[in-house]
C-alpha cells in the first residue's frame, strides 16, 4: 500500500502522459513504451514487454497451464500444488 501511495506523492510523472511512478527504475522502464522500446514478445499472444522480468511474469500469470501433482491432478497457483503433494504422498 505505502508504494501505491508513493507513487501517487512522488512526483516522478511521466512528462506525455501525467501517470506517476514511485522510484525513479518505474519511470524509466515506462517511458520505454512511449519510445516504443519493446524487446520482449510474448510468443503465446501478441502482448510485448519492456523487460524479462515483465514477459516471465506475464507468462507465469497468463499462459502456464499449472503445475501437476504426481497423482495426475493440475493446480494453477504453486502453493495448492505443494499443499496437495504433501497431503498426496503422505497417504
Amino acid at each position: 500500500m505505502q508504494i501505491h501511495v508513493r507513487a501517487h506523492t512522488s512526483g516522478l510523472k511521466c512528462k506525455k502522459c501525467g501517470k506517476s511512478y514511485p522510484n525513479v527504475r518505474s519511470l524509466k522502464e515506462y517511458l520505454k513504451l512511449h519510445e516504443k522500446h519493446v524487446a520482449f514478445q510474448c510468443t503465446s499472444c501478441d502482448k510485448s514487454f519492456t523487460t524479462e522480468h515483465s514477459l516471465h511474469i506475464h507468462v507465469k500469470g497468463n499462459h502456464r497451464s499449472g503445475y501437476e501433482c504426481k497423482c495426475g491432478e493440475v493446480f494453477k497457483p504453486p502453493i495448492q500444488c505443494a499443499r496437495h503433494t504433501k497431503k498426496c504422498l503422505s497417504t
